[in-house]
This record gives structure tokens, C-alpha cells and sequence, in this order.
């Protein structure tokens, strides 16, 4: 109706919503709909939670906090700040849901613990700082800042490894969960875990090629 209007929802007149306008309409969306909060209760919207919403998400896409400061007109970095705080906090709590358990090769348990600092090493796989590659019973934590690991999937570079059809299970189940972590870094664009995992790739795929051929 209004082409060429600078707003996304303009009135009647060409001119924007008033804020009040903008947060009664969608209450009463969410009243009509039953749109509900954790605790069952009718979501009551409010008009600045949008702006939370673009910088958790611009934070999340990795943008640059100064980048985030500037496109929402934060006066201070610390206004941009809570947005990484909130990022973080995500990060925990997907965390917590998708390990049950982390050991280390000499029996010590990982524990995510609510109090341990934002860039332990559980959540440095998230942030990628982990050079995280799949193994075949577990994942590689070694630190980004450390370099290329000499050793990754050692046995798939070793001239005396070799292998048979009896383990063909074992190398698909890793192959795809390499492809599944690659895919990742590549969406991320963490340049050292595309390499790490594209060299990995390939070996398994030759591997089951050769075993299946």
C-alpha cells in the first residue's frame, strides 16, 4: 500500500507506528493466538525486545561488536556488550543440553560448570577456538592458537594403518559425522576446522571407496 515508505509498518497516513500501536497490536495477536511464555502465562510483547533480537542475532552471525554498536546506535560498547553476555549465555545452555558426559584420554570428566569463565574449553568448541575435529570415539579439543595438530586422525595418515570391510560401520559412522561437523565450520567460515576436517573427509571417503568398490 505504501511502496515507497521508509517504515515496515506504516499507518494509514504514510507516517510509522506509534510504539504504543506497534505493542497493542501484537498483544492482542498473542491474546488471540495463545502465544505463551515458559511459565504458560500470555506473552505481553514489548517494542525494544525486537532490538535485542537483531543484535543477539548479529552477535550470534559473529558481526563485530563495534559493527553491532553502530548499526543500533549504542552510544557505548558496553550498551552492545550484553548482547555478547546474552550470546554466551545461549552458548552455555546449548552446551549443557548436548553433552552428557566429556572425558579426557586419562579418565577426567569435563564438567560445564555454571560459574566456570565463558571461554573454558567447553565453550571454546562453540566459539571456534578449538581446532574440534570428529575422531572415531570422541573429538578433538586441541586450542586453535596452538596450530595444526600433528596427529589428527593419525592412523589415517600412517603407512603401516590398514583396515577391512569389518570396520566399514566405524569409518561411515565417522565420515558423516566429520561431514556434519565440516558443514559447520564451513557455515562459520572457521577456515582452520575446514581444513582439519576436509583432509579427514577425504582420506575416509578413499578408504570407503576402496572398501565398498
Amino acid at each position: 500500500e505504501f511502496p515507497d515508505s521508509e517504515y515496515l509498518f506504516p499507518r494509514k497516513d504514510g507516517s510509522p507506528l506509534k510504539q504504543e500501536t506497534f505493542r497493542g497490536e501484537l498483544n492482542k495477536l498473542a491474546y488471540e493466538q495463545n502465544i505463551v511464555d515458559k511459565s504458560g502465562e500470555i506473552y505481553r510483547f514489548h517494542a525494544h525486545a525486537f532490538r535485542h533480537t537483531v543484535g543477539t542475532r548479529m552477535i550470534n552471525n559473529g558481526m563485530p561488536q563495534h559493527i553491532v554498536q553502530k548499526f543500533l546506535g549504542h552510544e557505548s560498547p558496553e550498551m552492545t556488550s550484553r548482547y555478547a553476555h546474552i550470546f554466551d549465555e545461549t552458548l552455555k545452555n546449548e552446551f549443557t543440553k548436548f553433552q552428557e558426559k566429556l572425558v579426557t584420554n586419562n579418565g577426567d570428566v569435563l564438567d560445564l560448570d555454571e560459574d566456570n569463565e565463558v571461554d573454558d574449553v567447553e565453550l571454546q568448541w562453540f566459539k571456534k577456538n578449538i581446532n574440534a575435529q570428529v575422531l572415531p570415539n570422541g573429538y578433538c579439543r586441541l586450542p586453535v592458537v596452538a596450530g595444526g595438530c600433528p596427529h589428527a586422525n593419525a592412523c589415517l595418515d600412517c603407512t603401516h594403518f590398514c583396515t577391512s570391510k569389518q570396520f566399514l560401520p566405524q569409518h561411515e559412522e565417522q565420515l558423516e559425522r566429520t561431514e556434519e561437523l565440516l558443514a559447520i565450520a564451513k557455515d562459520k567460515q572457521w577456515q582452520r576446522q575446514v581444513e582439519t576436517n576436509s583432509r579427514v573427509k577425504e582420506r575416509l571417503e578413499q578408504i570407503i571407496g576402496r572398501l565398498t568398490g
